[in-house]
């Protein structure tokens, strides 16, 4: 995301009978997604607009969009979840000779490995989330 915006001016100047066009790029209200933690002197600063913010809000914003991310995996893990049990549900096939119901053993699939890989991750409870920090 770009935090700057152009801005573009015209200016008449009668005297000289000239027109003048100029553009330039301001910044705009700054999201501070970049920031730089102060442990000794207790601050934080954005290091994309260079401003020294409130911990304490900071805090609040941060936590409030961390609620956002693992609401919205929360859905998608149950999304997951649901689709997982309808698959699990129609791996059932009737045999045309016998007429009992078998199931049908992913493991000896041909795609084994992304099965079980894909597998795993539905099996894992998320307890918290792990956050990751880049610079």
């Amino acid at each position: 995301m770009s935090h700057f915006h152009d801005v573009q001016t015209i200016q008449v100047d009668k005297d000289k009978q000239v027109i003048q066009f100029t553009r330039k790029r301001e910044i705009s209200e700054c999201d501070h997604g970049h920031i730089q933690i102060s442990e000794e002197d207790s601050e934080v600063l954005c290091t994309d607009c260079n401003t020294k913010l409130n911990p304490v809000l900071w805090i609040a914003k941060y936590l409030k969009d961390l609620n956002q991310v693992t609401q919205r995996n929360n859905r998608m893990l149950a999304e997951v979840r649901e689709i997982q049990a309808k698959l699990e549900k129609k791996n059932k096939f009737m045999c045309k000779h016998c007429h009992e119901v078998n199931t049908i053993d992913f493991k000896k699939l041909p795609s084994q490995a992304a099965v079980v890989r894909g597998m795993a991750v539905i099996d894992q409870e998320f307890d918290g989330m792990k956050v990751e920090h880049s610079r």
